[in-house]
């Protein structure tokens, strides 16, 4: 039988935007965002959202596996030579926030699934350390079938000088931060210095899901395993084990009791 083809990897199957799209190219100036639920608007009176999350990231758990993240783009169209100029928006896709099962053991508890092969790539985010030496690592990662690959690292954020704030630092491949690129702090997320479109973007796309591991963390404890998607199925399969674990393993055959 003839060897079969290598299946490609999921980031080869995603879709290409159009060549004539280098939005991921623009260069933007440093300002600040604000999150609100489930949208992102920029700090400036009567502006428009910006960004856009499936779901607002108060009402997400431990169990939720996917919220999709979209940024908003708005341009003028004018329909005759008499008629006004009209904003209109086209909402795109850019990432899918990923917050794998426990049972399946990730090496990132959360990443970011970029939606097209333009832009920054994906991204998985981890914390180390602890209190004040706590830090988020965030590293590039390759879907290969389902199982995530680290590749280079890209931010690091640790606390800074007050304990409210987190300085996002870019980093220079090998995991050394090389200066801080942008500043969080209660629900806003401030750009200070200027940076390409795709990099703001996937650093939205960290700070969501941080955010999203601090309302797990501060959620009250319940046994995962009661909530899991296979937790039927589990529970029968534990029960087997248990019950007839000797006799289907060990070939241990059951006694039985045979009154006189």
């Amino acid at each position: 039988m003839a060897n079969l083809p290598p299946l490609p990897s999921l980031d080869e199957q995603l879709p290409a935007y159009d060549a004539g799209d280098k939005s991921y190219e623009e260069l933007i100036q440093p300002h600040t965002l604000v999150l609100s639920s489930r949208t992102i608007y920029q700090s400036i009176p009567f502006s428009p959202p910006l960004y856009q999350l499936s779901y607002g990231l108060e009402d997400l758990r431990d169990t939720t596996q996917s919220v999709t993240l979209s940024r908003l783009d708005y341009s003028v169209k004018t329909a005759g030579p008499l008629s006004e100029p009209s904003v209109r928006s086209r909402a795109k896709q850019i990432f899918t926030l990923v917050h794998p099962p426990w049972l399946m053991d990730s090496v990132f508890p959360f990443y970011a699934e970029r939606s097209s092969r333009s832009g920054f790539g994906s991204v998985g985010i981890r914390d180390v350390g602890v209190l004040r030496s706590k830090r988020w690592l965030a590293r590039k990662v390759v879907n290969k079938g389902g199982d995530l690959l680290a590749r280079d690292h890209v931010f690091e954020g640790r606390v800074g000088k007050e304990k409210r704030t987190l300085e996002w630092r870019r980093t220079d491949g090998k995991g050394e931060p090389v200066e801080v690129v942008a500043v969080e702090e209660e629900g806003r997320l401030t750009f200070v210095t200027e940076m390409r479109r795709e990099e703001v973007d996937v650093l939205v796309a960290i700070w969501c899901m941080r955010i999203w591991s601090l309302v797990i963390a501060a959620a009250p404890r319940e046994p995962r395993w009661q909530h899991c998607e296979y937790s039927a199925v589990l529970h029968i399969k534990l029960t087997i084990a248990w019950l007839y674990g000797p006799i289907l393993w060990f070939g241990m055959k059951p006694k039985v009791m045979v009154a006189n």
